[in-house]
């Protein structure tokens, strides 16, 4: 099985991934995985389909994972450490655009599996709707719809946050009239 298949799971882990050594770990990853769920084979689609399917689940977990652990990461240069330009965000900002990113996250975890899925394939792996389809076994159209489902949520979700996400905005306002 894994002399076979290997090529291909390498190579799904690598696109996904973007680091051979994580996409090599992945792939071993994916092959013990596989082995141990061999009972779970149905055969209702083709073997390589299946590995295909285990690898995409494995790396958009490793990816998220390795989201969070950056998220949660400590900064490690002091900000009086770097020159100061006048287009480098101010410490404020900063604590506010970290704070936005971890509530954007929070709402693309917060969606059913269907759409989160169609969300991270496309807008962190890069891959086109054809390809999430193919790797989902739905047609590109039900992808496009998904996507579509999925901004919409997130839009009201946002909405919903929309005076937090509105301070950053008014603070830079009420720094360009007094002249700050």
């Amino acid at each position: 099985m894994v002399t076979r298949h290997q090529p291909l799971i390498f190579t799904v882990c690598l696109k996904l991934l973007g680091d051979r050594e994580e996409a090599w770990d992945a792939a071993q990853e994916v092959f013990l995985q596989a082995y141990q769920s061999l009972s779970d084979y149905q055969g209702d689609a083709a073997f390589r389909t299946w590995l295909y399917k285990i690898a995409t689940n494995k790396c958009i977990d490793i990816r998220r994972k390795k989201a969070r652990r950056a998220a949660i990461a400590p900064i490690t240069v002091l900000q009086e450490d770097l020159p100061i330009q006048a287009n480098d965000p101010t410490p404020e900002e900063q604590v506010l655009a970290a704070e936005q990113h971890r509530e954007v996250q929070a709402m693309i975890d917060s969606l059913p599996e269907k759409y989160r899925d169609v969300v991270l394939l496309y807008h962190y792996q890069r891959l086109s709707y054809k390809e999430i389809a193919a790797l989902l076994g739905i047609e590109p159209k039900s992808v496009e719809t998904r996507m579509s489902r999925a901004k919409k949520m997130l839009r009201d979700l946002w909405r919903k946050e929309e005076p937090a996400h509105d301070e950053l905005a008014r603070r830079r306002a009420i720094d360009s009239v007094s002249g700050k």
